[in-house]
């Protein structure tokens, strides 16, 4: 818990970490025996736990596969753009370029005349 939550809570006893106990508890030390029924459910919910947590790796796994996917499809589209803006500023500074030695003549054609 960040300790800025924590010095905000109205009570005097915070939560603390628990660090690692030195001597078992009574729960860890007792085995536990399960009947045959218990057992089987049991077995039952780890297999069905472990088709979950495949599912979702491979769910998780193909979504990085889109994402990356769709990362690379977005890199070649800005380049294209890019690239398309760098030809149009191109063409409009050789526009621009061809309008100002014009431009020029004609005022050294009208100084000539003058």
């Amino acid at each position: 818990m960040p300790k800025s939550i924590e010095a905000n809570l109205p009570f005097a006893s915070k939560p603390k970490l628990l660090g690692k106990r030195s001597r078992p508890t009574y729960e860890t030390k007792r085995a536990v025996l399960l009947e045959p029924e218990e057992r089987k459910m049991h077995h039952l919910m780890q297999q069905l736990n472990t088709m979950k947590n495949t599912k979702v790796a491979k769910a998780t796994a193909k979504r990085k596969e889109t994402h990356r996917k769709h990362l690379k499809e977005i890199k070649l589209k800005v380049a294209k753009q890019a690239e398309h803006a760098k030809e149009h500023r191109k063409k409009i500074f050789r526009e621009i370029s061809i309008a100002e030695k014009k431009q020029a003549k004609r005022q050294k054609t009208a100084a000539d005349f003058s």
